[in-house]
């Protein structure tokens, strides 16, 4: 088990996503997870990359990194249904850098309703915890995922 209270590795090898825009991506250990929830009609995302400022987006962008103390079979995102109480976690939200969406709209290949492919590029973000500590990305996050679904 882990110490919810270590620093995020910031390292995340897949990702889902619902929603008009909400992406998380998670470790390979499945003991960290990314959040990103953006505010699609206001920030009027298109096929066209966009590049925002986190700091100036504080309510229509919200860019978190959750903290498990272990392995999360099945991840509180995204779904209607909680079978179990949400597991404690640390989160460490960011404060500052950049992101680049882009939404691609594409056709469910089941249902063939509309979705979007979005694709996030996290650069040069810090991320701060409760107590203050910070954190700088180095690699650039990038992640990828289908949204224009709802849970229900």
């Amino acid at each position: 088990m882990g110490d919810i209270r270590r620093r995020p590795t910031l390292t995340y090898g897949d990702a889902d996503g619902c929603g008009l825009a909400f992406v998380y991506g998670w470790s390979d250990d499945r003991m960290e997870v990314i959040t990103v929830e953006a505010d699609a009609e206001l920030l009027r995302l298109s096929a066209k990359p966009q590049t925002f400022d986190i700091a100036r987006q504080p309510s229509s962008l919200k860019v978190a990194v959750h903290i498990y103390g272990g392995p999360i079979r099945s991840f509180p995102f995204c779904t209607d249904i909680v079978l179990v109480p949400g597991a404690p976690d640390e989160r460490w939200r960011a404060i500052a850098g950049l992101i680049t969406i882009e939404m691609l709209p594409i056709t469910d290949s089941i249902s063939g309703a509309p979705r979007q492919r979005a694709t996030i590029r996290l650069s040069n973000a810090i991320f701060e915890n409760a107590e203050g500590v910070r954190v700088s990305q180095a690699p650039p996050i990038v992640l990828t995922a289908v949204v224009g679904w709802f849970s229900g």
